[in-house]
C-alpha cells in the first residue's frame, strides 16, 4: 500500500499523514525538515494565509517532488523560498 505523502490541515489542528496523531505548533513556513513529535518521521510544514497547513513527508513523495525539495533547500534561502510559496499561492487562488 502506497503511503500518503502529504496532509492538509488547519492552523492549530493538524494530523500527521504518517501516524494520524493530532498536534499543534509545528506548522511553519520553512523549507527545512522537521520531525513529527509522535512517529519521528521527517516532514516539512507550510502554513498559508487561508489558515490551512500542508505537511509533506519527503520519503513518501514522488521522486520528482523529492528532487524539487532538495533543490529548493540547497538553492534558496528562507526569503526566496517564501517568495516561491507565495507565487504558488497566487496561482492557486486564480484556479
Amino acid at each position: 500500500m502506497k503511503k500518503k505523502w502529504y496532509q492538509i490541515g488547519i492552523l492549530d489542528k493538524n494530523l500527521c499523514s504518517n501516524c494520524n496523531s493530532e498536534f499543534q505548533g509545528l506548522q511553519t513556513l520553512d523549507h527545512h525538515s522537521q520531525i513529527c513529535p509522535s512517529c519521528k518521521i521527517e516532514c516539512i510544514w507550510f502554513s498559508f494565509k487561508n489558515e490551512k497547513t500542508l505537511q509533506i513527508i519527503p520519503e513518501f513523495a514522488p521522486k520528482e517532488f523529492q528532487t524539487f525539495i532538495k533543490w529548493a533547500q540547497k538553492e534558496f534561502d528562507e526569503i526566496e523560498f517564501l517568495e516561491l510559496i507565495l507565487s504558488f499561492e497566487e496561482i492557486a487562488e486564480a484556479l
